[in-house]
């Protein structure tokens, strides 16, 4: 996975690319760490994402909980179908904004 992102006006913007699967998501949760102090709100492109698994979906329910700011702190765009349908089915998208 290849993960890429910058702080801009309090908003962390990162582009993701690649599966987002048992190997990575321990990639991502570090970045996410590193790199959330001082964010009002995380954007995530996941155009490049093709495959999400749970470790992936878990992911995201930290980062939601981490948090603890509410739904609209995490936006999600251009996600494909497939991995939409995922969130959807797993509730995840209750979580956070796709777009």
């Amino acid at each position: 996975m290849k993960i890429e992102g910058q702080m801009n006006n309090r908003v962390l913007s990162v582009i993701l690319e690649g599966r987002l699967d048992t190997d990575a998501a321990p990639l991502l949760e570090e970045f996410l760490t590193e790199n959330l102090p001082g964010a009002e709100s995380v954007e995530l492109d996941f155009s490049g994402v093709d495959y999400i698994s749970s470790a992936g979906l878990r992911v995201m329910v930290w980062l939601s909980r981490h948090t603890g700011i509410s739904k609209g702190f995490i936006r999600i765009r251009n996600m494909k179908s497939s991995v939409k349908g995922i969130f959807e089915l797993t509730g995840i998208s209750d979580m956070v904004v796709v777009e």
